[in-house]
């Protein structure tokens, strides 16, 4: 055990050394064209967030469709694009899942092609004036208020969701059909955008500071 730890730090000692002069020589490596080290970091920071943003974007992509695809195509299969064929959870096989449950009430891409019956009437119903509050004048106060669900304004009850109806309208078939397709559910594209970011914040890395460097002597002359 205490051999472990000894190595475990070791090489964790290791790392930290290498990655901190990895880091050093990316930093001068720009500074050496003019840029001070707070603009070498932020460039940096900038490459690295969309690289690792573009990297990620598909996996979750991904996974969010895994995640719902089996509900939509159940949905599609079954029928339900309209109101009078719209179908419970229990009725397409799904009731008590809570990732299902939390999907429709919160997930955007989910809710763009899954409607509920009972959500649609009741916001089709015109409001009871009596039932309205008066909203503060605070915009701060107001948008908290909007943002934990307490404005005052009418909100859909979705206590009893097992009892509510849902369907896919028939406008929205193709989109669901599509983007929650099972070969959109493969997790190879998303690993190989992962690489390839990778590889491309790699190349940015190399290449960057002496292409940078080239330019600012083309336009400043300095290189004649």
């Amino acid at each position: 055990m205490i051999v472990r730890t000894v190595l475990a730090e070791t090489l964790w000692d290791e790392l930290s050394v290498y990655f901190q002069e990895q880091w050093n020589n990316l930093i001068n490596s720009f500074r050496q064209i003019g840029m001070t080290r707070h603009a070498a970091t932020v460039l940096i920071f900038v490459i690295l967030g969309l690289c690792i943003g573009g990297a990620v974007a598909p996996l979750v992509s991904v996974l969010t469709r895994r995640k719902y695809g089996a509900f939509v195509r159940t949905l599609l299969h079954a029928d339900a694009n309209s109101p009078e064929n719209a179908k419970t959870l229990a009725e397409l096989g799904f009731a008590g899942k809570k990732k299902i449950i939390h999907g429709l009430k919160y997930n955007s891409a989910l809710r763009e092609v899954v409607t509920c019956s009972e959500e649609d009437a009741f916001y089709a119903q015109e409001p009871d004036p009596a039932e309205e509050k008066p909203k503060p004048k605070n915009l701060f106060v107001r948008f908290w208020r909007w943002f934990i669900g307490k404005d005052g304004g009418r909100r859909f009850d979705w206590k009893e969701v097992d009892q509510y109806h849902f369907y896919i309208p028939e406008k929205r078939n193709y989109l669901a059909g599509t983007r929650y397709d099972r070969n959109a559910e493969r997790l190879l594209p998303a690993i190989l955008a992962l690489i390839g970011f990778a590889v491309l914040a790699g190349l940015l890395f190399r290449f960057l500071p002496s292409l940078l460097k080239y330019v600012v002597s083309v336009f400043t002359g300095s290189g004649s």
